[in-house]
């Protein structure tokens, strides 16, 4: 009984964790055509058996020890018929059956007769007892015994000079600890390596695998040498370097670890012995894109060569990645006279993620890429492959390049991102060539209409085409007589009334840019936009105040109309700036010839196309808003290909559900009026969508465009929602689409609604890209570059990734902003120059983390930096961090989201409800976090950064808790405590205090509704916010139910 080296007892123990793991099996599979002597080759085998006794072992334990043990058993040759046609399965059955290592046999020989004169010989050995090097042995040995055999000759072989169990002993005896030390302090906090993965990587590997293989042509592995000696490196430190490129260059990680075999035969008497020689060493690399590959293949060889001093790691260790390069001195084995070449063993398991192996032969070198999977494509490695391949031929003519400029992409994949990346110009027949010259909102031509179809409506009142272009030049007059005129920003802080629309447009038509100003805002905010915006006057209900002076004026009102005219009946408004004036039209059927009526020409007042449109302020990392301005020129666009890509036209009701800070509603306002569609305003926005749904204009609604997150919502409850019967496309945005909400809503509606998906920053104008979302399998895609929008996804160095990759992205085309009010040096960091685009182009840098797909779509994988999606709000952390930290009574305060919710970590003495108050006085309601964690100082990670992953879970803890006291109580405080994530809700708890928003609410509506077999307004649960108060309004509810049934 003898003890394991090292790397034997990683192998068991790997064995012992999986029995069932094929992985460390090596399969040689031979196909042999000739006169084949069978009993001489089962001779030759057996011969080898006897020399070499580690082929004869068995891995025991004793008191969880490993040792082997040499047994007498030979192992025989099997001989199995078999076919062309079935011969590989037959193969690939030996080559992927694992081992039994306590019962042996450790080897496995089988010879299938295909016919005679033809044969394929399959040896299978298990890695603990051969490597590399012994293949080499094991099939020169058969030849030299079979060929002496054969010629009537005796045993060929001269005696080894010593046991592969002598090298064991010996091996043990010269480990040092200094090893140990040396390995531990290089591998110190070294990352796992991520590649980007085709499929989930589960739970448990199963150590399936594949292999894709390639030749390098042989003037590319001369080029490669001739580097090689220049820099006085080994070809296998090239190869290394640039695997070691082509990790980094695809995970995005600079800190690559490799693991890659080493030859443990430093002896010459171990050089004829069969056995595991092999030991693993860990090769770390720092790989900066700015280092030229000349000075990164220096560090590799230094690196590989104090590796390959310290000798064998001395400790398991996890790993990713392998690499392994060896040459070999002849093309094919031998075997008499006979004709014998390479046959597929059909492995199909991979020890690791992906490994690397290069095999130079005296004329050819090939390269075998082993995957798993679990996790990867053959697609994605035959394209890795290719790029490897890319790789290597730039690093042979371009050396001296810095490694982010070395060319990783194939010409044929370069073309097909070139094709992708751009989207096409607008073009629709229904409303003719739509320009995209500057300044363009609309532009439609032979078209008629009638002026009296609806153009606004709201809460039972509405406007028609022809009062939004009276009101229009009232809102107008009035902001010019106090002065506002192109270049001026108007702040607009008006509630879901018919006042929004004709008040912006309005502002337009003077030439100024209108600042949307949610009436939520706290006073604070609110001070603090208009004072950073220069707002020449704000428009409030009623009034339109100056923002300086404080001024009012009473507004012109609109009074109140009845409602009931068919909507969509043909009118259109059309909206024109450019430098031959700004024109307001309301179109009529009643003109022969296409004529135009009630058509109001103002006088040139806006600036050019570049004027701006609009100033949305977003979350701001350094602690304050910053307000992007956009301009009128992105608007159009937009607007060209809204109405096109959404089919817009007479007979739609647009549902306009988002408040005017959010960027959303110019996707539902503007398309709709330029297209002569209805926009319906949502009196109290997501508060009472559900109910809104419910009433006569929610029936008529043909276009609904929700954030992602309340689509969410009300998908949980598809049954229960009121979906109106027209009801014909579905937009979303704001954050990831749910593949699992998609399939429910293909179920619901088949092909019925059409639902797309749309992805762009507030600083692309509202939308950048699109896709359709049919319900295929997998992460559901944002889609492609719309009209007049380029997109780029690019790696920190700015250079294009390949398909697949992860990287960050650019957006360019005419719907880029201006930039941010008043910050020129954060405008100059992420809006850059777009070389790819014509002189004076720009691309915003938008921080998300996306990948191509290979169908050409984009998939949203994340941001590079801290900024989170909270129900469709973009928020930066950092501003409420830098809010709270103001408080005198905090020492620090850390925001993180979980769960979709904002968690505000705090240390010092402030009271969770002080903390609330001090908040709501200056950050808007999406900002305010949901929950409140009390720390007595915050958890470090090594580098003695913040460990965010380790901040505790919040709790919920009422102060007095109040026992549910009636039937209707405890159904409320049952459904409030599971939605909330709660162990328990009292009678007097707060749902918005115990951590709810009006997602969560819409939850509880649906709940009490399966519960009860009862339909409760949403907009009750903002009123009654207690269980108590919540359930008195469920049982007065019930009890006119029951007063009054349903016939």
């Amino acid at each position: 009984m003898t003890p394991l080296t090292p790397g034997q007892e990683r192998l068991w123990f790997l064995h012992r964790l999986d029995p069932a793991d094929a992985s460390y099996n090596m399969p040689i599979a031979l196909r042999i055509h000739g006169a084949l002597d069978c009993t001489e080759l089962r001779r030759a085998l057996a011969e080898i058996v006897t020399r070499h006794d580690v082929l004869r072992s068995r891995f025991t334990e004793e008191d969880g020890t490993p040792a082997c043990v040499i047994v007498l058993d030979d192992i025989p040759l099997h001989t199995r018929e078999a076919t062309i046609e079935t011969v590989r399965d037959l193969v690939a059955d030996q080559a992927n059956q694992p081992f039994d290592l306590a019962d042996g046999p450790v080897a496995r020989f089988t010879l299938f007769r295909l016919a005679p004169g033809d044969h394929v010989l399959c040896l299978v050995l298990h890695h603990i007892v051969a490597d590399g090097w012994s293949v080499d042995i094991l099939l020169r040995e058969l030849a030299d015994c079979y060929e002496a055999f054969i010629a009537g000759r005796p045993f060929p072989l001269p005696p080894l000079p010593i046991r592969y169990a002598d090298h064991v002993r010996r091996s043990r005896d010269e480990a040092t600890a200094s090893r140990t030390t040396y390995w531990t302090e290089a591998l110190k906090d070294a990352p796992p390596l991520e590649l980007p993965t085709d499929h989930p990587r589960p739970a448990t590997r199963s150590t399936r695998g594949a292999q894709i293989h390639h030749e390098i042509p042989p003037d590319l592995v001369a080029a490669l040498e001739s580097l090689a000696r220049a820099e006085r490196a080994t070809i296998f430190m090239v190869y290394l370097a640039a695997f070691q490129i082509l990790l980094a260059r695809h995970s995005g990680q600079r800190d690559i670890t490799i693991a890659t075999p080493i030859i443990g035969r430093t002896r010459v008497d171990t050089e004829p012995l069969i056995g595991y020689f092999t030991g693993l060493i860990m090769l770390r690399a720092d790989i900066s894109g700015h280092t030229p590959f000349r000075d990164h293949l220096r560090t590799t060889r230094n690196t590989a060569l104090r590796a390959y001093d310290q000798g064998e790691l001395p400790f398991g260790a996890p790993f990713q990645a392998m690499f392994m390069y060896l040459r070999t001195q002849s093309e094919r084995p031998r075997l008499a006279d006979l004709t014998v070449e390479i046959f597929d063993s059909g492995l199909a398991t991979a020890k690791t993620d992906i490994s690397l192996d290069i095999y130079q032969g005296p004329t050819q070198t090939g390269l075998t890429f082993t995957y798993d999977t679990d996790l990867f494509t053959p697609e994605s490695i035959t394209a890795l492959t290719d790029r490897f391949l890319t790789l290597l031929t730039a690093i042979s003519t371009h050396p001296h390049n810095r490694i982010s400029r070395l060319a990783v992409i194939p010409t044929p994949e370069l073309i097909q991102l070139d094709n992708q990346q751009t989207g096409l110009p607008t073009i629709s027949s229904e409303l003719g060539v739509l320009t995209s010259g500057a300044g363009v909102i609309g532009e439609f031509t032979g078209l008629t209409g009638a002026p009296d179809c609806v153009a606004v409506e709201c809460d039972g009142q509405h406007l028609t085409y022809r009062d939004l272009v009276r009101r229009v030049d009232e809102v107008a007059a009035e902001l010019r007589e106090r002065g506002v005129g192109p270049g001026h920003v108007v702040g607009v802080r008006l509630g879901r009334t018919l006042e929004v629309v004709p008040t912006l447009l309005g502002i337009w038509r003077v030439g100024a840019a209108y600042l949307p100003i949610d009436p939520e805002y706290p006073d604070d905010r609110v001070a603090y936009l208009l004072r950073d915006s220069k707002a020449r006057l704000t428009v409030e209900s009623g009034r339109v105040g100056d923002s300086e002076a404080g001024l009012t004026v009473e507004s012109v009102g609109l009074g109140g109309r009845e409602a009931g005219l068919a909507g969509g009946c043909g009118a259109r408004l059309t909206i024109e700036s450019g430098g031959s004036g700004a024109t307001l039209v309301v179109e009529s059927g009643g003109l022969g010839g296409g004529g135009r009526a009630d058509e109001l020409i103002f006088p040139e007042t806006s600036s050019a196309g570049s004027g701006a449109a609009y100033v949305i302020y977003t979350s701001g990392s350094t602690g304050v808003p910053k307000g992007v301005v956009v301009e009128r020129r992105s608007v159009a666009a937009r607007v060209r290909w809204m109405v096109a890509e959404y089919g817009l036209g007479p007979g739609d009701w647009v549902a306009q559900f988002a408040a005017l800070s959010f960027d959303a509603h110019v996707e539902e306002i503007f398309p709709a009026l330029a297209a002569g569609a209805a926009v319906v305003m949502v009196p109290d926005g997501g508060r009472s969508f559900p109910d809104f749904l419910r009433t006569p204009g929610g029936r008529r609604v043909t276009v609904l465009d929700l954030p992602t997150a309340c689509w969410h919502e009300l998908v949980r409850d598809l049954d229960g929602v009121a979906w109106p019967e027209g009801l014909r496309l579905v937009i979303l945005g704001g954050e990831q689409v749910s593949a699992e909400a998609v399939s429910r809503w293909r179920q619901r509606f088949g092909d019925r609604v059409r639902l797309v998906n749309t992805y762009g920053p507030t600083e692309a104008t509202v939308v950048a890209t699109a896709a359709e979302l049919c319900g295929e399998a997998g992460n559901p895609p944002i889609g492609r570059p719309i009209g007049e929008t380029t997109v780029r996804v690019v790696d920190e160095y700015g250079e294009r990734v390949p398909v697949g990759v992860a990287g960050e992205l650019l957006i360019g085309g005419v719907g880029v902003a201006r930039g941010y009010l008043g910050r020129a040096r954060l405008t100059a960091d992420r809006f850059v120059p777009d070389a790819a685009g014509p002189p004076g182009s720009r691309v915003y840098r938008t921080g998300d983390r996306v990948r191509w797909l290979r169908n050409g779509e984009l998939e949203f994988l994340g941001r590079f930096d801290d900024q989170v999606k909270v129900r469709g709000y973009r928020v930066e952390p950092g501003e409420i961090e830098s809010c709270l930290a103001g408080h005198p009574a905090v020492e620090q305060a850390v925001v993180v989201t979980r769960d979709g919710d904002l968690v505000a970590y705090i240390a010092g003495s402030a009271s969770h409800d002080d903390l609330r108050r001090y908040a709501q006085q200056a950050l808007p309601p999406h900002l305010l976090p949901t929950h409140w964690v009390t720390v007595n100082g915050f958890p470090l990670t090594a580098n003695g950064k913040l460990d965010r992953n380790a901040l505790p879970a919040p709790t919920t803890s009422p102060s007095a808790y109040i026992p549910p006291r009636s039937e209707a109580e405890e159904l409320v405080a049952e459904i409030w405590a599971d939605v909330l994530g709660l162990d328990r809700v009292g009678a007097g708890d707060d749902f918005f205090t115990l951590g709810g928003h009006s997602l969560l609410a819409t939850r509880v509506i649906a709940r009490i509704r399966h519960a009860a077999d009862l339909t409760i307004p949403v907009r009750t649960i903002f009123t009654r916010r207690t269980v108590a108060e919540f359930a008195q309004a469920v049982e007065a509810i019930l009890e006119e139910a029951e007063r009054c049934p349903t016939p």
